[in-house]
């Protein structure tokens, strides 16, 4: 499994607890271990220590060497699996292995204090900074105003989460928390935030992935890549930008998009534009 990737962390062992389950389901009597990586390059150490303790995991070092005799030998009772996070039409038929939500009551009810009617349900908001280079993917916060006012009128609360940011909220409601964890909050926040979330809205950065983990429906937007949106389950819902054909200047529909192979490519190299959408999303 990746370490390094928060969503990978998140997704990568719900896959493998899924095959081993299902293995155990038909019968099979094979021993199942996992490699969660070196701690040390984790993304999130919180959520590699909780993995620990759920997983039989053996260190990075050993499955490393076995691959590489596994391709000169071929031992016929051994194999090596992947756990493609990809993989996750199980999901709404298989209880999370991450601590139940209850186990963050306590911690939740903390940082929802900071809001005027913490009893309000709430959506989480995650969004990409510009200040990760050029994609898609990164946002403004300030596009996602017009969103976060039309949720709090519609009887939620709103939290952004984020780990840190230079780019905070510039206005102020009653009904909205901005909480960066590595400045606010502590490790863990993220698990107690997503898991008690009614939904959550991402430009995909992680995130997304703990709430499929924790079986929270997901909102994608401007989701100009498909392979970031988890097709394969229906917890996500997906918004795309419009595409334009830079010769024609016509917008693209989802067929021609997809029969241009356009969902599936690095956009830098593909000969056509994208153009956000309106800023209010939400409806």
């Amino acid at each position: 499994m990746e370490p390094r990737f928060f969503g990978h962390q998140c997704l990568e062992p719900e896959v493998f607890w899924n095959d081993w389950q299902s293995a155990i389901e038909q019968g099979s009597s094979d021993i199942w271990l996992c490699c969660l990586g070196k701690r040390s390059r984790a993304a999130s150490r919180f959520v590699w220590d909780l993995r620990k303790q759920v997983f039989p995991a053996v260190p990075s070092w050993l499955v490393t060497s076995v691959a590489f005799w596994q391709e000169s030998f071929h031992f016929s009772q051994l194999r090596i699996v992947h756990a493609d996070y990809h993989r996750v039409n199980f999901l709404t038929r298989r209880e999370t292995t991450l601590p139940l939500p209850s186990m963050f009551d306590v911690r939740r009810r903390q940082i929802l204090s900071h809001l005027a009617e913490p009893e309000r349900p709430y959506a989480v908001l995650t969004v990409r900074e510009t200040a990760q280079g050029e994609d898609l993917r990164n946002r403004d916060i300030r596009e996602f105003e017009a969103s976060i006012v039309l949720l709090i009128e519609s009887g939620f609360n709103v939290i952004r989460l984020t780990s840190r940011t230079n780019n905070p909220v510039e206005f102020a409601s009653p009904h909205l928390l901005d909480w960066q964890v590595r400045v606010s909050g502590e490790p863990g926040d993220e698990l107690a935030l997503v898991s008690g979330s009614r939904l959550v809205i991402s430009t995909t950065t992680g995130i997304d992935c703990l709430a499929l983990a924790y079986r929270r429906p997901v909102l994608y937007v401007d989701a100009a890549r498909l392979f970031y949106v988890f097709l394969g389950t229906d917890l996500t819902t997906f918004q795309m930008p419009h595409m334009l054909d830079t010769e024609s200047g016509f917008l693209l529909d989802l067929e021609q998009i997809l029969d241009r192979g356009l969902g599936w490519t690095k956009h830098s190299d593909a000969f056509f534009g994208c153009r956000r959408k309106s800023r209010q999303f939400v409806t």
